[in-house]
C-alpha cells in the first residue's frame, strides 16, 4: 500500500475533496406518481454529457476499475444497487490519493458525478439497471484499467470472486502503469 487514504464508504463532504458531486434527489410526488431532475448542466464543473447509455448488470458482477484520460462520468440508478469505488490518481503525494465507496441504489435516488482522473469500479449485488452519462463519447482509447484487487487502489471490495469481463480479468496495467498512462494522456491533451 502506498499512502492512499482509504475510507471505506465516502460521505458527499469526502468525496468533495476529489471533485465527485454526490447529489440526493428531491423526488416530488402527487396522487399521479412521482418526479425527479435527474441532471442539470449547472451541477457539474465537466461540459455538457455526450453520451448517454442504459446499462443492466447481473448479481455479483464488477465492472472495472477504469479510469478515463478525458471522460466524465455521472451515473444513476433506476433499480437494484451499486457499489461505485473510486480512487483519486490524480495527487502527487500519494497520502493525498482518496480511496473509498459510493452506495447508489433505486430506492433512494441519487447521482454522482466521477470527474476525470478518478478511476471507479462498480459492483452489483443484485441485477441492477442504471443511467451512465459521459463527458465525452465512449472509445476504447478512453480506456485504461487495472485488476480490482490491485493494492495500489486501496479498495477493500466486499466480494472475492465477481464476475469479470475477460479485459477486466487480464487488464493491460497494474495500478502504477495505468496512473503513468493516465498522466501521460493528460500531456498529450494539453
Amino acid at each position: 500500500m502506498d499512502g492512499t487514504q482509504k475510507m471505506g464508504v465516502l460521505t458527499s463532504e469526502m468525496a468533495a475533496g476529489a471533485g465527485i458531486v454526490i447529489r440526493d434527489l428531491v423526488t416530488h410526488g402527487d396522487s399521479r406518481g412521482a418526479l425527479y431532475e435527474l441532471y442539470r448542466g449547472g451541477w457539474t464543473a465537466s461540459p455538457p454529457f455526450e453520451q448517454w447509455n442504459v446499462v443492466r448488470s447481473d448479481p455479483h458482477v464488477l465492472r472495472g476499475v477504469h479510469v478515463h484520460p478525458n471522460n466524465c462520468d455521472y451515473l444513476h440508478v433506476l433499480d437494484g444497487n451499486l457499489l461505485l469505488g473510486v480512487h483519486d490518481l490524480r495527487p502527487e503525494n500519494p497520502g493525498d490519493r482518496l480511496s473509498g465507496f459510493i452506495e447508489i441504489t433505486g430506492n433512494a435516488p441519487r447521482t454522482v458525478y466521477v470527474p476525470n482522473g478518478v478511476c471507479h469500479g462498480f459492483y452489483f449485488n443484485t441485477p441492477t439497471t442504471y443511467v451512465y452519462g459521459l463527458s465525452h463519447g465512449w472509445s476504447m482509447e478512453e480506456e485504461l484499467g487495472c485488476h480490482f484487487t490491485d493494492p495500489g487502489l486501496g479498495l477493500d471490495w466486499p466480494v472475492q470472486d465477481p464476475i469479470l469481463s475477460d479485459r477486466d480479468t487480464a487488464p493491460q496495467h497494474d495500478y502504477a502503469s495505468m496512473r503513468d498512462a493516465w498522466i501521460s494522456a493528460q500531456g498529450d491533451t494539453e
